[in-house]
């Protein structure tokens, strides 16, 4: 019997190494797990930039959208042309100081956001938008552009600076011709007016349809009651998803998210909606962009119940009040220092984003919506256990590529 026991000693012992081993490397994989679910201190920063200008771009009362990589870039341009502590305000302003403790250098910061820029300049397929020119107007003969300026901005745009008369721009694209021509997925997006009526930026984009992954079916396009309360409340479209169909889901206490992947499987809208119908303000003041960023990077791709609205929504925001309370305030002042772009003495008077977003059964669109069915198709039940995401209150928005661009942030409401 003992070399029966012996073998029975011996099957103990490999059973528990092999325990303690499984252990050790389920810990590892756990370690590494929680590692892909940390956010690049880079983007974080952008991400946290992205939230403060959003914070500061109007009240959050109001329904509205921005494009935070246009900010950034019209941001990027006025750096270029700035001295001194002009240029340190605008660089604060771009970058993040309290990121997580990490050191995120100006650098390393302007070098990310270049590739944004590059990406939507070049106009990759799968887009939801790229960046056909940037526009310098000069409204005076007597506003002369330092050469070496717009040598710097042309390398820095990739070629896609155009620089002509204001006049004689305004009166081309009013011209019939011109709008017959023009194809209505083409506008522009935002607008950098300097002082002393000398010259304008203006930033000319096209718009792609973009299908989801899974499209909503139109004929199941059910009208539903919107709003935080019954006083409140608007009949609009909402867009029952199939059966079994699994998207990004998460929540916590505070708030469930859903993540719409796009076909390209690297684009997503996600939806955060506050368990609390009427906390969709404090949910967006006491959130950072890292903060946003790790809950996202934190989802599950699960089956999920779900009825998203389809809607349409276009902002004209005024970013100027906004950054003067990020502290770029010589930039808009009397006081700015734009020595490298000119000798004149000038400031930026408005920096404005023009924003439309539309989604619908498709997914994003560049032009108009499908109309909404009218009578909408049984809906059949779930069965099983499953997640369900019904955004019938006021949710945040953001439309994010491979979980770090912010393409969009909006609210509605």
């Amino acid at each position: 019997m003992k070399p029966v026991f012996g073998l029975w000693i011996m099957i103990i012992f490999l059973s528990v190494a092999c325990r303690i081993i499984e252990g050790e490397n389920s810990t590892v994989a756990s370690a590494e797990k929680r590692n892909l679910n940390v956010a690049d201190p880079v983007d974080q920063a952008k991400w946290n930039f992205a939230l403060r200008v959003w914070r500061q771009s109007g009240p959050t009362s109001n329904s509205a959208v921005i494009s935070p990589v246009f900010a950034a870039l019209f941001i990027a341009i006025a750096r270029l042309g700035s001295d001194g502590d002009t240029a340190d305000e605008i660089m604060h302003t771009l970058r993040y100081p309290d990121t997580s403790g990490e050191n995120v250098t100006d650098d390393k910061l302007l070098a990310s956001w270049k590739e944004e820029f590059d990406e939507l300049l070049s106009c990759p397929l799968n887009s939801l938008f790229c960046i056909n020119a940037v526009h310098l107007l000069q409204k005076s003969n007597e506003t002369v552009i330092k050469e070496m300026f717009l040598e710097k901005l042309r390398t820095f745009l990739n070629g896609k600076l155009q620089v002509e008369n204001y006049d004689d721009f305004m009166e081309r694209i009013t011209s019939e011709e011109f709008q017959a021509a023009r194809p209505k997925s083409e506008r522009i997006v935002g607008e950098m007016s300097f002082s002393t009526n000398s010259f304008v930026f203006l930033v000319n984009a096209s718009f792609y349809d973009q299908r989801w992954k899974n499209k909503f079916k139109l004929e199941k396009t059910i009208t539903r009651d919107f709003g935080p309360n019954r006083e409140s409340v608007a009949k609009l479209p909402f867009m029952p998803g199939e059966v079994f169909t699994s998207y990004f889901f998460g929540d916590n206490e505070d708030v469930q998210i859903l993540g719409i992947p796009f076909a390209d499987n690297v684009t997503c809208m996600y939806i955060f909606l506050p368990l609390d119908k009427n906390g969709l303000a404090k949910f967006e003041l006491e959130s950072e962009g890292d903060r946003l960023l790790q809950m996202i990077m934190k989802l599950r791709f699960v089956d999920v119940e779900v009825e998203a609205l389809k809607f349409e929504m276009s902002s004209k925001v005024d970013l100027t009040p906004g950054l003067r309370r990020l502290d770029f305030r010589k930039a808009v002042s009397p006081e700015a220092n734009f020595a490298k772009m000119l000798d004149s003495y000038v400031f930026i008077q408005n920096i404005t984003l023009n924003t439309i977003v539309r989604v619908d059964e498709d997914g994003f669109k560049a032009e108009e919506l499908n109309p909404t069915t009218k009578l909408p198709v049984p809906k059949v039940l779930w069965q099983g256990p499953h997640y369900r995401f019904v955004a019938y209150h006021p949710f945040l928005f953001i439309i994010a590529k491979n979980q770090k661009q912010m393409l969009y942030i909006g609210r509605y409401l």
